[in-house]
């Protein structure tokens, strides 16, 4: 009696349904997992990078800047640049240019 209420049909709908719904949840979490790492990321470097605009005022030698900090003495360099070409960019102004290089 059991196996002629059985639709299998409806249990393919219903394993497939669970399936999405798992998948989805995986698939969340990993997207807010990256996008907190990513957000870390970019946190950090806007920090980075307002330390070296305010060296930069206080007209610290880039080399200088780039020993204190141990930090790349390119990336140092690129911000000096920006920073020369335009006095009144904001962090973000110059954070924004330094991803589009």
């Amino acid at each position: 009696m059991l196996l002629e209420e059985f639709d299998m049909d409806e249990y393919i709908k219903m394993e497939r349904r669970d399936s999405y719904e798992d998948g989805h949840e995986d698939g969340l979490a990993m997207g807010l997992a990256e996008g907190l790492a990513e957000g870390l990321a970019e946190g950090k470097r806007l920090e980075q990078l307002y330390v070296v605009h305010n060296m930069f005022q206080k007209s610290i030698p880039a080399e200088n800047c780039a020993d204190l900090l141990n930090e790349n003495t390119d990336f140092v360099n690129s911000v000096y640049s920006l920073c020369q070409a335009h006095p009144d960019w904001s962090d973000e102004d110059i954070y924004n240019a330094l991803k589009e290089k």
